[in-house]
């Protein structure tokens, strides 16, 4: 479970890189952003001390593994609020849809299993990627 954490945690953090990289320096940052951040940080508020309680020794990798998902986020976010067209929401959905499979992961192995959780999981996961790559190309094909 460890080492693919730390495969996903690297590739969140290079999501974060590029997503900040395609952010022009004259762009400016739209207030409204915040709107759509609250949501995601009231959840994370009351999931991340459940789950870091009942992650044992795995606690750290959790922990340093949810912020680096929701800095993704935050970045996806920062990047709808300051370059506006398909590309950018493509990959603000693509974001919220890895925080949902993620957090199906956190819930499965540490609230309780759940009906249908490997199904749920990698459909959200492929969608996650489908989106972030799709809003990819359309950035590298402009």
């Amino acid at each position: 479970f460890l080492f693919g954490m730390v495969a996903f945690l690297i590739n969140q953090i290079f999501y974060i890189i590029s997503f900040f990289l395609s952010i022009s320096s004259y762009a400016t940052f739209n207030p409204w952003v915040l709107f759509l951040l609250g949501p995601t940080l009231l959840i994370l508020i009351f999931t991340i001390p459940r789950f870091l309680n009942k992650s044992g020794d795995m606690k750290i990798p959790v922990l340093v593994y949810m912020v680096a998902i929701l800095l993704m986020h935050i970045s996806a976010l920062i990047r709808l609020s300051t370059v506006q067209g398909l590309a950018s929401i493509l990959i603000f959905i693509g974001s919220i849809s890895f925080i949902f499979s993620d957090s199906c992961i956190a819930v499965n192995k540490w609230a309780g299993e759940f009906t249908n959780a490997r199904l749920i999981i990698m459909t959200t996961y492929l969608m996650a990627q489908f989106y972030i790559t799709l809003g990819t190309l359309i950035i590298a094909l402009a």
